[in-house]
């Protein structure tokens, strides 16, 4: 089983009134309180930290414009690995 697939348990405590709007939602979208869980937390994620505050943004553009990098690699990755590595082979 793939590693991002894996679901790791944890424990969480909700208020009566939070656990009642989970089912709600859950019901209606047809799905686990879990999966609403996840879904909600996945979201939140996302807002928590605005992408202009996320250090990993800091690192755009490191490369600089001349480093002989293809510009579409972000895109096309997988193929320029195929590619590298079967040059690399040869």
């Amino acid at each position: 089983m793939e590693k991002q697939n894996k679901k790791k348990p944890m424990q969480v405590y909700l208020d009566y009134k939070q656990d009642a709007e989970l089912s709600f939602v859950a019901d209606k979208l047809n799905i686990s309180k879990a999966e609403v869980i996840r879904r909600s937390l996945d979201e939140y994620l996302i807002e928590a930290i605005p992408p202009e505050e996320d250090p990993l943004m800091e690192m755009i553009g490191l490369a600089g414009e001349d480093s002989g990098l293809p510009v579409d690699l972000a895109e096309n990755h997988d193929n320029y690995l195929t590619k590298w590595e079967r040059e690399r082979c040869e």
